[in-house]
């Protein structure tokens, strides 16, 4: 007790003493968020743990850092962590504190929504289905019994995270906590005990002291000092209920959830970013996106009812954990473009003028720092006047203007490419040996028993409600009787049900099923049966698909067959009521209590005839996961209804025969006007899911178990798995577009043009581009995958482009860049009136092109490799300019000496891990010509770019050995560049860079390119980025680099020709084998690398010597020029 109590006097004294270092003073005004005094601009993404799998979690955090986010957002789900009151679960996919601790480690906030309500679409609202049966107990209301409960896991939450002092007044990452949630949707129905309950949950909350500020969403009348906040498609209207209070954005809908039975919703990004923009133009500073990442709801976790397993929300990340472009890169541009107001976003409030109809501006401005924003809330263009300048905006937009100047970002004008992901199936690999030998499908069964086969069955009168009687233990509930007849019959079986499904069996024979949807879970249904003289068997199967979450009283709504059951038409047209006869009941299935979803049970068949197209069929079997590491599906199309469980985790419920209705869709949405969840549907009259996501980390290297449980009936045989990649890129980009945000300058700043870009990024580091489908220059349309020609089109653009592709490295990277010499000009009867220059460096900058690129994969990989980007910390320091390059923690600082003074073996030295560097400066005795030339350079000085030991690892076994003495000279030499360049002006280099390599064109050429914050090095073979600053003075600079530097020279053997596109590598010839350290140089091991005789295959690297690229009315000129 006393170490704790000294404990807690430290951290206390910490806290006050040294905030900065240890804890965060987080507070509110009027205007924002403010974390140690300072306000701040946050965005936010939601991630809901349960939903992803903790292997999956460093990679989408880092994505959504990636995408500019600040804070990522969860709620807490009670009934995942509580599933028997007082037995607390937080492993694997629950383990909350991990989540919030990788998300520390990302450098994010956290934003923890504890309600314990969540809704979101989960089972039961999240609430665990023990509380519903407490005595006297009524939800979310003026009620004792479950303010306690509720009280009692909210502070048990609280101390967890107190515990590991994950709050910001602890020095966590938490700076904000939810209570309650969306009650003011619904509040209305509880009467005055709703806001008694309401002033309970927040001095409830306030209560358990976690040194944050405490949240309600839609909830106008929260009491002080909780912060009313926002969710909905649009938040711009929206006021706080009070002046002392920031405006906060808790929802803003990124697409909508799916359900079994409808269609996919789809949200366009232009309209989107609109919201979003009109948020902060409107005086908004705290935005979160739900969901950034949807992933899914895996077992029985999915609420609604009938919400499917997929929980994708057409996030900027999707369900898989791929990036979902172009809503991810043009949603991160928006958030950079908001940063740049950020001085002026936080230090006053708008002031909004209305520019014409339905036009509007709103200004930030105090001294000289001013912001501004201009909205277009029509479904048509206009042309507007601003501060003296004209401006064109277009429909449904919002222009951002940093400097109240110039345009940095409409949110209409889209510079990001799209990328177009696909599944690739393959067969079921069935594990060898793994069957019984006379298994000829691979499968094995067992069939579940129709009616009652438990020997915890029981009887009862009268028909129960079905959420009271299983408790939620299991979907199925089995109503049992039987009845007696003098003759046949051929009646109709009538049954009302609350929902959500039912298959009816008689006499041990599926004679039909019924269900509801999701916005209408309850069903009457009329079943022609056939009856017996004597006695007849009525097995009716009620099943739940997820249970409701959302709206007043939702706990009482019930499911199940409440009746009446009816049989009519038999004798005479009489009918027999049997709703009031004695019913026999099962909870759940006998396969479930046997184990069969492990797959472990013994009592599996495996005869030569595998049963199919039957209902209440269990199947088995071993399969080898799919290789590489892209994420993994099961597609089930040819199966009915069940559940699908790989080595005993559940992947959650299929449904591939529900269909989605055939009307609604459309292939071409228009984002103009105010969106919903109706307006922008895919996919009609198709099944609403048919893959199901299989975490890679629930696959094992060896043999892995499929089971499935199939109600309706279905044929095991066509299932299939596949794996997702992103196999095409699109961008397209007219003269109207703003430059990228990256490239961004005020005219204060810089008086440089800098013109719009059009990039093509691969995704993957492995890939490259197989073949160009369309190019035009001109008025092309339509959208990615299905672009069209405009009328005025070069004939030659496709083939000038397709050329590209043999002189493009795409080892990272691709950006190809036509720079308009003139403005287009078209008219009627030519389709170019003047001559245009496209020049290539890296990019592709014109008047209208569309581009779209199919990619071949080496190897699959987890995510893609992005160039380093700056990207915000949670309290980063006050504004400045940086360099293009970040600094290592052994750069010094200005008070440096002089060069000739200089060590530069003691540099490295002391940096540590250039130990591999510095023998090869020695024995080649490079270091002596180095320290010569700058003792005798007084104005032009020296920059080594200095690859570390892991770097000369990655070459291959034996290659330093393999050269010369005078090879590794020139190796070093490549590395140094004859003049001092600072890291603010790589910029300004004029390629090919010299090295005192010496000039050898083609050979040992050395590319530089500065773009969006970093600096990209080729040298024909090797494609990397300066990752640090290791040392600067006025005459000297030593940057660290991501690879070793190889010339062409060292590749200089005489190549075949390319080959046509593969999609596999050919074999190279063991005399041009590449690199891998010596032993005797490094301590490397046998990672590998791109042999540098394959550049020439379409599948692989493809190298740039420097091309530039002209066209004059469509005829290619070449010459030389730099990357």
């Amino acid at each position: 007790m006393r170490a704790t109590k000294v404990l807690f006097v430290l951290l206390w004294f910490l806290c006050v003493y040294a905030p900065s270092s240890f804890c965060a003073n987080v507070t509110y005004d009027h205007r924002a968020l403010v974390i140690d005094g300072k306000r701040r601009v946050l965005v936010s993404g939601s991630i809901h743990y349960p939903r992803s799998t903790p292997e999956m979690w460093p990679d989408l955090i880092q994505k959504s850092k990636d995408g500019g986010l600040d804070v990522i957002e969860t709620y807490v789900f009670w009934n995942l962590h509580e599933p028997v009151r007082g037995q607390y679960n937080f492993e694997g996919r629950g383990d909350l504190v991990r989540f919030v601790k990788v998300v520390a480690a990302a450098g994010l906030y956290v934003h923890l929504r504890i309600g314990p309500y969540a809704c979101a679409e989960w089972n039961y609202g999240g609430f665990p289905l023990w509380l519903h049966f407490i005595p006297g107990i009524k939800f979310r209301t003026d009620n004792k019994p479950f303010e306690e409960e509720m009280k009692r896991f909210t502070a048990k939450i609280v101390d967890m995270m107190k515990q590991e002092n994950l709050y910001a007044s602890q020095g966590g990452p938490i700076i904000l906590s939810q209570v309650e949630n969306e009650y003011g949707n619904i509040d209305a129905a509880y009467g005055p005990a709703a806001k008694s309950y309401i002033n309970w949950a927040a001095s409830m909350a306030t209560s358990l002291d976690t040194g944050v500020p405490w949240v309600m969403c839609q909830q106008a009348d929260a009491p002080d000092p909780i912060i009313n906040t926002c969710n909905g498609f649009y938040c711009d209207q929206f006021t706080p209920n009070s002046n002392a209070k920031p405006k906060i954005w808790t929802e803003g809908y990124t697409g909508w959830f799916l359900s079994f039975g409808d269609a996919v919703p789809h949200r366009p990004v232009e309209d989107l970013a609109f919201a979003v923009a009109r948020f902060y133009q409107r005086g908004g500073t705290f935005q979160n996106y739900y969901m950034y990442h949807g992933g899914t709801n895996f077992g029985r976790a999915s609420g609604g009812p009938f919400v499917s397993s997929s929980y994708d929300y057409d996030a900027p990340i999707d369900e898989y954990g791929i990036i979902r472009q172009p809503k991810w890169g043009h949603l991160k541009d928006v958030h950079k473009a908001i940063k740049l107001c950020e001085e002026a976003l936080v230090a006053t409030d708008p002031t909004i003028t209305s520019l014409g109809p339905n036009i509007e501006a709103a200004v930030y401005k105090t001294g000289a720092i001013c912001a501004a924003f201009l909205a277009n809330i029509a479904t048509s263009d206009a042309t507007v006047t601003f501060n003296g300048n004209s401006y064109h905006l277009p429909a449904w937009s919002v222009s951002i203007l940093p400097d109240c100047k110039k345009v940095v970002l409409n949110t209409a004008k889209i510079n990001s490419a799209s990328m177009i992901s696909s599944f690739t199936t393959e067969s079921l690999k069935e594990e060898v040996g793994s069957l019984d030998e006379y298994s000829s499908s691979g499968w094995s069964w067992i069939s579940e028993p129709i009616g009652i086969s438990k020997a915890d069955s029981f009887s009862k009168f009268g028909l129960l409600e079905q959420i009271n009687t299983t408790a939620d233990r299991s979907d199925y509930l089995w109503y049992s009787l039987s009845i007696d007849l003098d003759a046949g019959a051929q009646p109709v079986l009538h049954i009302k049900s609350l929902g959500h499904a039912l298959h009816a069996f008689i006499n041990g024979k599926l004679a039909g099923s019924a269900t509801g949807n999701h916005e209408k879970a309850n069903f009457n249904v009329d079943i022609p049966i056939t009856l017996v003289a004597g006695k007849n068997k009525i097995d009716l199967l009620s099943l739940t698909v997820g249970l409701q979450n959302y709206g007043a009283f939702f706990d009482t709504w019930g499911a199940g067959i409440t009746g009446p059951v009816i049989l009519k038409g038999l004798k005479n047209g009489s009918t027999l009521d049997l709703s009031s006869r004695q019913w026999t009941y099962q909870v759940g299935l006998k396969g479930e209590d046997l184990g069969l979803p492990s797959g472990s049970s013994g009592q599996w068949n495996s005869q030569s005839t595998l049963p199919t197209n039957q209902p209440l069929i269990w199947y088995k079997t071993n399969f080898v996961a799919p290789s590489g590491s892209n994420p993994v599906a099961i597609d089930f199309t040819g199966m009915g209804k069940g559940e699908a469980w790989v080595n005993g985790q559940s992947i959650g419920r299929y449904w591939p025969t529900y269909v989605s209705p055939t009307g609604g869709c459309t292939d071409s949405c228009n984002y103009r006007g105010a969106y919903d969840a109706s307006k922008c549907l895919k996919n009609c009259g198709k099944p609403s899911q048919t893959f199901y996501h299989v975490p890679r980390s629930w696959l094992r290297s060896d043999s892995n178990t499929l089971v499935l449980f199939e109600e309706s009936g279905g044929k095991p045989t066509q299932i299939s798995f596949a794996t997702k990649q992103i196999g095409s890129v699109c961008s397209h980009v007219s003269e109207s577009h703003p430059p990228p945000v990256d490239l961004w300058n005020s005219e204060t700043e810089s008086r440089r043009k800098v013109e719009p870009l059009l990039s093509l990024d691969c995704p993957y580091p492995n890939q490259v581009i197989s073949s160009i489908n369309f190019a035009s220059f001109g008025t092309p349309h339509g959208t990615c995958g299905n672009f069209k020609h405009g009328r005025c089109s070069s004939n030659k653009a496709l083939s000038i482009v397709q050329k590209f592709r043999s002189v493009i490295s795409i080892t990272y990277q691709i950006i190809v860049c036509f720079k308009v010499s003139s403005k287009p000009s078209f008219n009627k009867t030519k389709m170019m009136k003047k001559q245009y220059v496209l020049s290539f460096s890296l990019a592709l900058l014109l008047s209208f092109l569309y581009s779209t690129t199919t990619l071949a994969q080496l190897s699959p990989v987890a995510a893609p490799l992005k160039p380093p980007q700056p990207i915000p910390t949670p309290t980063p320091p006050a504004a400045a300019p940086k360099p293009l390059v970040p600094s290592l923690p052994e750069s010094p600082s200005d008070a440096t000496p002089d060069t000739a003074a200089v060590d530069i073996v003691g540099i490295l030295r002391q940096a540590k891990s250039f130990n591999i560097l510095i023998r090869l400066m020695k024995t080649t005795q490079l270091i002596n010509q180095l320290n010569a030339q700058l003792l005798t350079t007084k104005s032009g000085g020296i920059t080594i770019l200095a690859p570390d030991d892991s770097s000369f690892s990655e070459l291959k076994a034996g290659f330093l050995n393999s050269l010369s003495d005078g090879q590794k000279l020139e190796l070093l030499q490549f590395h140094v560049l004859s003049d001092y360049v600072s890291s603010s002006n790589f910029d300004t280099l004029t390629n090919p860079v010299r090295t005192l390599a010496g000039a050898k064109p083609g050979k040992v050429e050395l590319n530089v390119i500065s773009y969006g914050g970093s600096v990209n090095i080729s040298t024909g073979e090797v494609n990397t980025t300066i990752t640090g600053i290791v040392y600067t003075d006025k005459h000297l600079a030593i940057y660290k680099v991501g690879k070793v530097l190889l010339p062409m020279d060292f590749f200089a053997v005489a190549k075949a020709p390319a080959k046509a596109p593969s999609l596999a590598p050919e074999p190279s010839s063991d005399a041009a084998k590449a690199p891998k350290a010596d032993k005797d140089e490094s301590s490397s091991s046998d990672s590998s690398q791109v042999n540098p005789t394959e550049q020439n295959s379409g599948t692989q690297k493809i190298s740039v010597y420097g091309m530039w690229v002209s066209l004059v009315l469509g005829v290619l000129v070449m010459s030389a020029m730099t990357v």
